[in-house]
């Protein structure tokens, strides 16, 4: 048996950064469809929203991760950092429609950027005997991130919606600062490909009319509705939900520690965070 290679030193840099940035992703995204309401707007407002922001998170990377390739992970880190903090700080001052929608189209063309390059990170830095280990972690990383980004927005938008936005953006400073200081460029193949030859193979596989309707079908009829479902379950529980209730059950099962972890006092009840 292989003895497993370690992991260099930027391979953990890469997923503090992942947890951070899905802590700041998740803990805006799991809430959005509560605060459009708060806002009062319609839940077909909501799908608009979402729908563009789920357009630009996945549809960016196919071209974000070709630029990373041609001119470094580190350089487009740093730009997706720059197109994050200012759209999540927006987010505190406007509160109109048109604005709401520039914004979020803004942090998901942020998160699209970003969305290839840890992975990425991952993959230039693990070999035969440690990739299965390291993307593990990678996926686990992601998990923990997107666990704890909604527990913390969610206690804190019992405050304010400002200070939720505020900890996503503090996140992405973070953020910033580990990559400036501590990530270094890892050490890969360089394919010595242009940008417009990349572009132009990714057109020729789009040029595939099977698979260019599969990726459609896909886009359109399980990862819309699949991601679309979270903000919807989140108004439906705020909504309609005696969450209270659902506290008292937690309580019951994991005890009083873990149920006023995910809780908050609202008008001296106890109430499960949505």
């Amino acid at each position: 048996m292989n003895k497993r290679t370690p992991f260099p030193f930027v391979f953990w840099v890469a997923n503090s950064v992942e947890i951070l940035e899905r802590f700041a992703y998740y803990g805006i995204y799991m809430g959005f469809g509560i605060y459009m309401t708060s806002l009062g707007y319609s839940r077909a407002q909501l799908g608009v929203v979402q729908s563009i922001f789920l357009l630009f998170s996945y549809a960016i990377p196919v071209i974000s991760g070709t630029f990373a390739d041609r001119f470094g992970f580190k350089k487009v880190l740093i730009i997706s950092y720059l197109a994050y903090l200012p759209s999540i700080l927006l987010l505190i001052l406007t509160q109109s429609f048109s604005g709401i929608v520039l914004t979020m189209l803004s942090i998901g063309l942020a998160a699209g950027i970003f969305k290839p390059l840890i992975s990425g990170t991952v993959r230039v830095v693990t070999d035969k005997t440690n990739k299965t280990l390291g993307f593990g972690i990678f996926y686990a990383m992601v998990n923990v991130g997107a666990s704890f980004g909604p527990i913390v927005a969610g206690r804190l938008r019992a405050i304010s919606w400002k200070w939720a936005f505020i900890a996503a953006a503090i996140s992405i400073v973070i953020m910033l600062i580990i990559t400036l200081i501590f990530y270094k460029e890892p050490e890969r193949e360089m394919e010595g490909t242009t940008l417009g030859q990349k572009f132009r193979d990714m057109g020729v596989a789009l040029s595939d009319l099977k698979f260019a309707l599969f990726l459609l079908l896909l886009g359109l009829f399980f990862w819309l509705p699949f991601w679309s479902f979270f903000n919807l379950l989140a108004v439906y529980i705020d909504s309609n939900l005696d969450t209270a209730h659902l506290y008292l059950q937690i309580k019951n099962v994991l005890g009083s520690g873990v149920a006023n972890f995910l809780s908050r006092d609202e008008n001296g009840t106890r109430v499960l965070l949505g």
